[in-house]
């Protein structure tokens, strides 16, 4: 009797395992929106209070139809402020990266390129490069996903507003999922011509 508890226990956990979609900031991927979250149009919604915030970040958004369920999750950072070499965001970036390597692991890639010709290429012109596209700063991780509530692709990037302003975009998909999803909203705009 004692084993065939056992057996039945272990077998709901393993179901439950299995059945877990992953989470970024406590939503749910390919799960439903969390309350309170603003339709912005395009199946676009901004989070306003995610179940587990970052200190770091400050808007959350997520992409969301009803026959997929959440299929991208974006969170953007805080502004910082005075920041031309980008000193401030590279700082936050690089803790943000030792994190994302230890879960999600080191098999992604980095792009953390200045071009050639680049005409904004001083080190007090970092933030300034990235607003004229003269530099990439970014850095992605391709986690195992064995289903759609899975993510298969996380990155991590610094970009800037203006000269001085800089910023985080931390984003989470899978490429089969997001596909889904936006076909799902192609359909419903071409099924109002």
């Amino acid at each position: 009797m004692l084993k065939t508890i056992t057996v039945a226990i272990m077998f709901t956990a393993l179901s439950a395992i299995s059945a877990h979609a992953d989470s970024a900031f406590g939503i749910e991927y390919g799960g439903e929106l969390p309350s309170g979250s603003e339709d912005i149009g395009d199946g676009y919604f901004f989070v306003a209070s995610p179940p587990k915030p970052h200190t770091l970040f400050e808007t959350y958004a997520v992409i969301h139809t009803a026959e997929t369920g959440v299929c991208m999750i974006s969170a953007i950072s805080t502004k910082f402020e005075n920041d031309k070499y980008g000193t401030k965001a590279k700082s936050a970036y690089d803790k943000l990266v030792v994190s994302l390597d230890k879960k999600y692991g080191p098999e992604g890639d980095m792009w953390e390129t200045l071009k050639a010709d680049a005409l904004w290429d001083e080190a007090d012109e970092f933030a300034m490069s990235l607003v004229k596209g003269d530099r990439n700063h970014a850095r992605w991780f391709l986690p195992s996903a064995d289903s759609q509530n899975e993510f298969d692709y996380v990155q991590i990037r610094i970009g800037a507003e203006n000269s001085s302003r800089t910023y985080i975009v931390l984003d989470y998909s899978n490429k089969v999922l997001k596909e889904n999803c936006t076909a799902v909203l192609s359909s419903a705009d071409n099924d109002s011509l």
